[in-house]
């Protein structure tokens, strides 16, 4: 799943790399993406005990911490939910209403026995990856100016 969604990246930045070698390239990263999903998924159920929208809210605030990890595999799990909590703020119920917006998509998977899956299922990844590069923080270059007197 981490290498399909470092593909989806690639797809969604319309990097030139791209390959069907990046679906098995994260092999190195397994570990460590099963640490973050495994996080996730304890904050996710600890938040849940407290309440069912409180654990609703956390899934959402978590929701990116993988694209973080799949752009640079060189961080720390925590550092990767930090971050995805941190990209989350004030961007919820956007991603809820964009998850809402497949709806009509999943009932079509479902009466279709799961055939029309293989067209929603990237559809929606790369829209999820479109997501977050939508939301990320943007880094700044600033140019050095030279002033002459």
């Amino acid at each position: 799943m981490f290498g399909y969604q470092s593909y989806c990246l690639k797809v969604a930045n319309r990097d030139s790399t791209m390959s069907y070698g990046d679906l098995f390239a994260s092999t190195k990263y397994l570990l460590k993406a099963l640490g973050l999903s495994i996080m996730i998924a304890l904050f996710t159920i600890l938040w849940s005990l407290l309440f069912l929208i409180p654990g609703i809210i956390a899934a959402y605030r978590y929701s990116q911490a993988i694209f973080v990890l799949v752009e640079n595999p060189d961080k720390g799990v925590m550092q990767c939910i930090c971050e995805s909590r941190e990209m989350m703020v004030g961007h919820k119920w956007e991603f809820f209403v964009l998850e809402l917006s497949f709806i009509l998509w999943q009932l079509l998977v479902l009466v279709t026995c799961f055939l029309a899956n293989i067209y929603v299922y990237p559809y929606m990844m790369v829209t999820y990856a479109n997501y977050y590069n939508a939301i990320k923080p943007k880094t700044v270059v600033y140019e050095e100016t030279a002033v002459f007197e």
